[in-house]
């Protein structure tokens, strides 16, 4: 090792190859004659230990020889698989635990031919494989100090792969070939190291102690990490930046349909964890990409939006899989054989609001390409998609159809609640800041793209109420009818004043500024009139209906007129609109004097 050179290597090779095959040949004629149990760390390292060491000293004496690295392993594999095959036809008992060492051995060294075909870089890959296999032998022979010293080999072998990636990258030749590359398939390597202790040890769980069974949890997330990591890497390599989040999402996609089938296969039921993981990623992803975009001033460009670069399959495949992922954790009830309790009614509200956002996220990014790129046919996906979600979730829930018949408190509960106060706010922000400019269209009131949508919301916004209350639901007792009252005529008050507001912008020129709209005499005189209608309405309507309430919030509002007219009114120069409002408003009073007298406290009281 000190002072080998490579004009050494017809008289060195032949003494390593002898090495190899006396050590090798050492585990095997002790067990031909007695039973092998790998009782210590010596028959683990002599069984494992030898190949690993033996293709490392190969690999200092080959490392300037192209593809030599690769014809050693695949040599190694053949060895391996011929003596396991030998070994398996004497169907000797004693033989059973090596022939099954032999074999995984030569699966091992025939995978690494990969990545060696390429370049060297794979000690550290295959000190994970070895901390596998020693973990393995140290369940098999039920000796903890073997088990931890496996899982320590393999940390310390993750640690060097990462370290050794900064120097590999700066020192070693560039790649030519996705994923079929050392630095993939090394750090594949040593993640599928790590999720193979954690099936195994999750499988075995009755041979280890209460303390060790975390291991296999802790070696889950290191593989995961490995592998996605593994993925990420090479997609930052080979993809342009604006494809990336595509291929991340049919990463993730991919990876928890293998999660899946190896929870189902080999009854880790510890890997649907992972699997199910993949709705929250997806649902940080889109909230990350969204935010981005709203703080550019590009978001009308054509790859701008989640669905570019082959987003319109890889989402709707992700979306696909999670939906299956909850079906099957559904109808299997997964979560309470492995002992996870995981709140699947949060995972079913997360498919609707990850489909919510996507969904108004793409329609947003068409209406912005409308026009100039920002305004109302931006906006108003926001308020639409929620609505036409909340309204849908609202009469399925009625039904007994999956998901949202069956989940129906995980979706007209969990996962409605936060669509329904996002669409209250957006209808109070929609009417307060935006113009409603329906360019190229003409403004019509009420018959436009923000108003329209404004009446959708509103609606659902009523019907998932009602539906609430009417189905009895526990959280529904916040819903007091004065509460529900008061909540839907704030929207309905700002909603209607916004259509005032926006027609005068539109038809009278009257920019939609604070500053310009307070200080307009016309604008002034509408709402006064505007308001006293309102109140006469409330007023005649709680007469009618013995809502003493409802009357004295009528009586309010026309206090505030009355206010308005005097301090604010007044302080105007004279003009037409002053004149208008203040005889309008007189009119209205007495026709509420006469037409809405303050109702008894009690409606029996009427009688």
């Amino acid at each position: 090792m000190t002072r080998y050179r490579s004009e050494n290597f017809a008289t060195t090779e032949p003494f390593l190859i002898l090495f190899f095959l006396f050590y090798v040949a050492i585990a095997v004629l002790y067990a031909l004659r007695q039973s092998f149990v790998l009782r210590d760390y010596v028959d683990s390292t002599l069984v494992v230990g030898t190949p690993l060491f033996a293709i490392g000293l190969q690999s200092g004496m080959v490392h300037d020889k192209p593809y030599a690295m690769a014809f050693s392993a695949i040599w190694m594999s053949a060895v391996y698989l011929v003596l396991a095959r030998i070994l398996y036809a004497r169907r000797s008992e004693n033989v059973r635990l090596l022939v099954e060492a032999f074999l995984a051995l030569g699966v091992i060294f025939a995978t690494l031919a990969i990545p060696l075909a390429l370049d060297a870089r794979w000690t550290s890959a295959s000190w994970a494989l070895e901390g596998a296999a020693i973990l393995w032998v140290g369940v098999q022979q039920r000796r903890r100090a073997v088990r931890a010293f496996g899982l320590l080999l393999q940390f310390g072998a993750g640690i060097a792969f990462a370290s050794g990636l900064t120097i590999w990258h700066t020192g070693a030749p560039e790649k030519i070939w996705p994923i079929l590359n050392s630095d993939y398939v090394g750090a594949v390597l040593v993640g599928l190291a790590g999720l193979f202790s954690a099936c195994f040890l999750q499988r075995r769980r009755a041979d280890v102690n209460q303390s060790e069974r975390t291991w296999s949890v802790l070696l889950l997330v290191w593989g995961t990490l490995w592998w996605l990591g593994a993925g990420w890497r090479e997609i930052e390599h080979w993809l342009p930046r604006d494809a990336r989040i595509s291929a991340g999402v049919a990463l993730l996609a991919f990876s928890a349909i293998a999660f899946a089938f190896a929870a189902r296969r080999m009854a880790w039921l510890a890997a649907r964890v992972s699997a199910l993981l993949l709705l929250p990623a997806l649902l940080l992803i889109t909230i990350e990409s969204i935010a981005r975009s709203w703080r550019t001033v590009t978001f009308w460009q054509a790859d701008a939006h989640l669905f570019a670069h082959y987003g319109f399959l890889a989402w709707p495949v992700a979306v696909a899989v999670v939906v299956w992922l909850l079906r099957s954790a559904d109808r299997d009830d997964a979560a309470s054989e492995s002992g996870i309790v995981l709140p699947l009614d949060l995972w079913h509200a997360g498919l609707l609001w990850l489909v919510t956002l996507l969904c108004a996220h793409e329609l947003a990014w068409a209406g912005a390409r409308v026009g100039s790129g920002e305004g109302v046919w931006a906006m108003v996906p926001w308020g639409l998609v929620p609505a036409i979600a909340l309204g849908w979730v609202t009469v399925a829930a009625g039904g007994a159809s999956w998901p949202i018949g069956v989940r129906r408190h995980a979706y007209l509960v969990v996962g409605a609640a936060p669509i329904a106060i996002v669409l209250a706010v957006w209808s109070l922000g929609a009417n307060i800041n935006i113009d409603g400019d329906p360019a190229p269209l003409p403004y019509v009131p009420l018959f436009n793209p923000l108003d329209i949508t404004e009446a959708l919301v509103l609606t659902a916004l009523a019907t998932w109420c009602l539906r609430l209350r009417r189905d009895g639901e526990p959280h529904a007792r916040i819903l007091h009818p004065t509460l529900l009252a008061a909540l839907f005529a704030t929207l309905a008050f700002v909603w209607i004043n916004a259509i005032a507001l926006r027609t005068i912008h539109f038809w009278y020129d009257v920019p939609f500024t604070f500053h310009a709209l307070w200080h307009s005499r016309l604008v002034q005189a509408v709402l006064a009139l505007l308001w006293s209608l309102l109140a006469l309405g409330t007023m005649v309507l709680a007469n009618r209906r013995y809502w003493r309430i409802a009357w004295i919030a009528g009586a309010t509002l026309l206090g505030l007129v009355v206010a308005k007219l005097f301090l604010v009114d007044l302080s105007q120069a004279g003009g037409v609109e002053r004149i208008v409002s203040f005889i309008g408003v007189g009119i209205l009073l007495l026709l509420i004097g006469y037409l809405a007298p303050v109702p008894p406290r009690r409606a029996e009281n009427a009688s």
